[in-house]
This record gives C-alpha cells, sequence and structure tokens, in this order.
C-alpha cells in the first residue's frame, strides 16, 4: 500500500510526523521580555487547555522569563485549564485581589472572555491593567480598546506547508519541523499613561 504524504500545518508531540508552525516558545519569550521592559512587574498569565502542545510551548517560553527576570513571581497569578466560567471567575477574582499590572492569555478566544470579565468588575483597560493575547484575530484588533497580540503569518505557514510537500513528493528529506514568522502586534490594551501613540 503506497503512503500519502502529508504536513501538518501546527504541533504534535511525534518526530514521524513532518511539522509547519511558528516557534511559540520563542514568541512567549519575546512578548514576557516585551511586558517587563514596559515596566509590568505583577503579571498574570491566563491559559486553556494545559494539553495542547501549543498552549504548552507558550507557557513555558512565557513563565521562563517571568520566573527568571521577573520583579514580582506570584505564582497565584498563573492559572491553567481555565475552560469554563468558574476557572475564569476564580482567576479574574485573584487578578484584582492581587492588583496584577498586566494579565496574558495563550489565545484570543480566552482573551476575549477575560477582557469582558475584567469590564464587568470595573477595570479599565489599560489604565488599571494591561491585557495580551499569544494569538491575533479580528477579535483583539477590533476589541475597545485593541489588544496587543502575537500574529502569526498564516499565508507563510500555508506557503511553507506547501514547498514541504512538495519536497516530500520529490522524495528529499525534509526537516521534521519548519517555521514561520511571528510579530507581536503592539495594541492600546498594554499602553502605559506616559507612553505616546505612534
Amino acid at each position: 500500500m503506497k503512503k500519502v504524504p502529508f504536513v501538518l500545518i501546527g504541533s504534535i508531540d511525534d518526530d514521524s510526523v513532518i511539522q509547519v508552525d511558528s516557534d511559540h516558545k520563542a514568541a512567549g519569550i519575546e512578548l514576557a521580555s516585551m511586558l517587563l521592559r514596559n515596566g509590568e512587574k505583577n503579571i498574570a498569565l491566563l491559559s486553556a487547555d494545559s494539553n495542547n502542545m501549543v498552549n504548552r510551548y507558550r507557557c513555558e517560553g512565557f513563565l521562563g522569563v517571568i520566573c527568571q527576570k521577573g520583579s514580582s513571581n506570584n505564582q497565584e497569578l498563573f492559572f491553567q485549564n481555565v475552560d469554563g466560567p468558574m476557572e475564569l471567575d476564580r482567576a479574574v477574582l485573584k487578578i484584582v485581589d492581587n492588583k496584577a499590572d498586566c494579565a496574558v492569555c495563550t489565545d484570543d478566544a480566552l482573551c476575549k472572555k477575560l477582557v469582558r470579565k475584567l469590564q464587568e468588575y470595573g477595570c479599565r483597560i489599560p489604565e488599571e491593567i494591561r491585557v495580551a493575547s499569544m494569538h491575533d484575530s479580528i477579535h483583539m484588533e477590533m476589541n475597545n480598546p485593541p489588544i496587543t497580540a502575537i500574529r502569526v503569518d498564516g499565508h507563510q505557514l500555508g506557503s511553507i506547508a506547501a514547498k514541504v510537500l512538495i519536497g516530500m513528493l520529490e522524495g528529499k528529506k525534509m526537516p521534521i519541523k519548519s517555521c514561520a514568522n511571528y510579530e507581536i502586534r503592539l495594541r492600546q490594551s498594554t499602553k502605559r499613561k506616559k507612553e505616546k501613540l505612534i
């Protein structure tokens, strides 16, 4: 039986599968470093499914910097498996009680819910708390205020995957993992009072 070659766009813990994704760990490192340079000290991190490979990479990179360089390493502000309204309520209560400077979510869906809940509690973004997402979307861009987020080049992901697949069809040995570019889109949600908008 002939094997049909395929390429996974995403990440999986299986070195027999050819994968194309972004470097989520590096992106988490860069976002954490940027927030610390911005003056954030008491930073909350919220993650949905902790078994999700992408979430794990993002948290690993982000927390590695916060734990090493952060001036306030409050373990109470690291939340995993925030999958439902009860978990989100508990997280937001701790964020408010601990007077977090900033809250970061591993994905845009969770971030959208967090922003809504913070606003219900009367927290003003970015005046009282800054917010960022490790995944960008139209919801982050169009939010009021717009949310700082990590944007992965989706077109480049598709292009790399196509090139890898063609290489496989031609019998070439292709790398197990290829990475597309990412960038941090700085928006109003992480702007501190003294900063000027460009």
